[in-house]
């Protein structure tokens, strides 16, 4: 399996070639496992967002979450 921590990630982009190449699957599982996660999570959110029994800055904090979230998930392809 290959180390995808962090500072591992970033060794694999500054170095590029056949690394990258070569742990580009398992990169592209993950990343998909992460964004249904995170499509999971985003409905708590948006629910606690607009509940009722949530005070203002509660429901203002998960919006702002929410929209965090939106923005991780949306097309990256500037």
């Amino acid at each position: 399996m290959t180390d995808l921590t962090t500072t591992r990630l970033q060794h694999l982009l500054d170095d590029g070639g056949p690394q990258l190449k070569a742990a580009a699957p398992e990169l592209a599982r993950e990343l998909l496992i992460l964004r249904d996660a995170l499509a999971d999570v985003i409905q708590i959110w948006k629910y606690a967002s607009t509940d009722p029994e949530r005070t203002p800055i509660e429901q203002n904090l998960a919006a702002r979450v929410v929209d965090h979230i939106n923005e991780a998930l949306a097309d990256h392809d500037e």
